[in-house]
């Protein structure tokens, strides 16, 4: 997150949207602000022409914050591992653990995030046009590919670029 606030009066690529007569959407994770109320929230999603916004956490916000993610895990009854799993990863250094996630491709925050795109898409009126943005949390620590995607590629077989810190190897 960041301590800087879009100037709400500025003008946006959703107002431009708006303007132009179509409906607007945000979903997935950004970095727009870090000490919001929620009231504050709403009236300054209004205020750059955000129909529809839906901010899902950054992987390691799940252990402090109550959101809808986590919710959704947790009436799955994978909280507790996802929790645990980041909690290891977190002790150990973000960079330095590279390993599956305790979590199917469908419930990590990438599935979760496409779920949610795909739900509003949907549900989306045919009869005006869309603008949607919608953003992922991966590639980004933890890096946690779910289930099969795991296997994919061996790291021993992977060469990594001269810019990675030595901490980062795989």
């Amino acid at each position: 997150m960041t301590a800087y606030i879009f100037p709400a009066e500025q003008l946006s690529l959703f107002l431009q949207m708006k303007t132009a007569g179509y409906s607007t959407a945000q979903i997935g994770k950004y970095h727009y602000f870090s000490d919001i109320s929620e009231g504050d929230l709403q009236q300054w999603i209004a205020a750059i022409a955000i129909d529809h916004f839906q901010e899902l956490p950054d992987p390691f916000a799940v252990p402090w914050q109550r959101t809808e993610y986590s919710e959704y895990l947790k009436t799955r009854g994978l909280l507790k591992a996802y929790l645990q799993d980041l909690h290891t990863r977190f002790e150990k250094g973000q960079c330095a653990v590279v390993k599956p996630a305790p979590v199917s491709p469908e419930d990590h925050p990438d599935g979760y995030a496409g779920l949610k795109t795909v739900e509003y898409m949907r549900k989306h009126s045919q009869n005006q046009p869309m603008f949607l943005i919608s953003s992922f949390p991966g590639p980004h620590t933890p890096f946690d590919a779910p289930g099969e995607y795991a296997g994919m590629f061996h790291p021993d077989d992977m060469t990594l670029s001269p810019n990675v810190p030595e901490a980062c190897e795989l």
